[in-house]
C-alpha cells in the first residue's frame, strides 16, 4: 500500500482523495488514484443496479476505453480459403464419410442409443456394440437389434456386434470388424461401463477385477487398437 505524508495531502476532489492534475511530487499518487476501482472505493458508491453505469462513467471520465470483444474469426477472415471451405461444408451431415465405433449401446432408451442416433443424423457410419447380459435386470431384450433396424430403415449405415468386453480379445475384434466392414475407423466412443451393487462389506476381488477389466482395460485396449489401425505407435512421456 502507498503511504503519503500528511504534509502532501490535498482536499478531496471528485476524482479521488488527491487532485490528479496537481504538479507536485505525487506521480505515484496519480497512478494509484487514477484507477477507476480505487476511485469507486474511495467514493463509496452503492453496489446496486447503477454500479455498472457508475463504473462506466468513471472510466470514460478518465479517458479509458473499454476493451472491445474480439470479432468472430470467420467474419474477420471471410475471404480466406479456410473460411470458404467451412462455408461450403454441409451442416446437415458434418460427419459424412466418417466411421465410428460406439460401445455399450444395448438399450433403446439410454445414453448409448442417443449417441448412435445423433451420429447417424450427422452422417457417420457406425459399428454398434452391445452386451445385454451386462445390463442385468435393466436389460432391454433385442434393444440393440431393434435400434439398428430402426436406423437402417431411416437410411442409416450401421452394423451391430454383440461381444463381452471382459474378454481381452474383444477390443481388437471390434476394431477389426469396423475396418473390414467400412474400410476405415475414425473414432471410438467408449460408452460402456460396469457398476456394482455390492456394498463395501460385500465387495469381492472377482467383482473388482471384472470392473477393472471392462471399465479400464477394455477402454484403453480399444483406444490402443484404434491407434494401431492408424499406424500410430504409443510412446510414453519422458520421465514416466
Amino acid at each position: 500500500m502507498l503511504r503519503v505524508s500528511t504534509r502532501h495531502r490535498r482536499p478531496a476532489t471528485k476524482f479521488g482523495k488527491y487532485p490528479t492534475d496537481q504538479a507536485t511530487s505525487t506521480t505515484q499518487i496519480r497512478r494509484v488514484e487514477a484507477h477507476p476501482v480505487r476511485q469507486l472505493r474511495d467514493r463509496r458508491l452503492p453496489r446496486r443496479t447503477g454500479f455498472k453505469m457508475a463504473v462506466l462513467r468513471q472510466i470514460c471520465t478518465l479517458g479509458y476505453t473499454p476493451t472491445r470483444r474480439r470479432a468472430d474469426p470467420w467474419q474477420r477472415q471471410a475471404g480466406s480459403p479456410r473460411a470458404a471451405r467451412v462455408s461450403g461444408m454441409t451442416t446437415s451431415a458434418p460427419l459424412a464419410g466418417r466411421v465410428a465405433l460406439v460401445t455399450g449401446a444395448s438399450r433403446r432408451s439410454a445414453i448409448g442409443a442417443a449417441i448412435v442416433r445423433r451420429l447417424i443424423e450427422d452422417g457417420a457410419a457406425l459399428l454398434v456394440h452391445s452386451w445385454e447380459p451386462a445390463d442385468g435386470e435393466r436389460s432391454d431384450p433385442g434393444g440393440a437389434e431393434e435400434l439398428v433396424a430402426e436406423l437402417r430403415a431411416a437410411g442409416g449405415n450401421l452394423v451391430h456386434v454383440s461381444a463381452d468386453l471382459a474378454d481381452p480379445a474383444t477390443p481388437a475384434r471390434l476394431v477389426a470388424t469396423a475396418r473390414e466392414t467400412f474400410g476405415r475407423l475414425d473414432m471410438v466412443i467408449a460408452n460402456h461401463a460396469r457398476s456394482t451393487r455390492q456394498s463395501l462389506e460385500q465387495l469381492t476381488a472377482t467383482e473388482i477385477d471384472l470392473t477393472y477389466a471392462i471399465n479400464t482395460r477394455a477402454t484403453l485396449g480399444t483406444a490402443a487398437r484404434l491407434g494401431d489401425s492408424w499406424g500410430v505407435t504409443p510412446r510414453a512421456r519422458p520421465g514416466s
